[in-house]
């Protein structure tokens, strides 16, 4: 049982041997220094490689790349932001510097469809989670509130859709943020 080495914040790439089955980046959940790489895998209908990860059974090979990613967390406290499976670079963030973490919003359909929910709960960290079932789509400005006495002393680290993401670093960076960063999920990857 090796330690990995990795940097919080960083994906690997998945390469199923499959017909069909390309190439899939996921962001490793687990800190660095651990024996094991986790990763959360969204399973979705009609979905070819998340379906077959869901199958997946002890002793099965796939293929990995190591960690890469450049999104990482700097030496200034630290407000995460995320919609959606944009929780899991954060959940990562959380796990490997929580000294650093001074809160975490999070925007999700439903309590029951937020990824790592209770592990932010249990951290200790400031939370805010808002679920736009109950609530609605909440626009950037309210959130932003939400971490106003958090503007001038710590870094910004978003991650969620593209539509979100373009919206709260606006909206941060009007407010006075100098430190946002911003992970992007899918195509714009490539």
């Amino acid at each position: 049982s090796t330690p990995i080495d990795f940097t919080a914040g960083q994906f690997l790439t998945l390469h199923l041997k499959q017909e069909g089955a390309t190439p899939r980046h996921y962001t490793v959940t687990s800190a660095p220094g651990k024996p094991f790489l986790q990763c959360c895998v969204k399973k979705l209908k009609g979905g070819l490689v998340s379906n077959l990860v869901h199958n997946f059974k002890e002793g099965d090979v796939v293929g990995l790349s190591p960690p890469f990613g450049t999104v990482v967390m700097g030496e200034k406290p630290a407000v995460l932001i995320s919609a959606g499976i944009g929780a899991t670079p954060m959940k990562a963030f959380l796990e490997a510097h929580k000294s650093k973490v001074k809160m975490a919003l999070h925007v999700d359909k439903s309590e029951a469809t937020h990824p790592f929910r209770q592990e932010f709960l249990d951290s200790g960290v400031s939370t805010h989670f808002h679920y736009t079932s109950q609530d609605g789509r909440p626009a950037a400005e309210d959130l932003v509130k939400l971490v106003e006495p958090h503007i001038a002393d710590c870094d910004f680290y978003l991650c969620g859709p593209d539509s979100f993401l373009a919206s709260m670093k606006t909206a941060l960076t009007s407010a006075g943020a100098s430190g946002v960063h911003v992970d992007v999920f899918g195509p714009a990857l490539a």
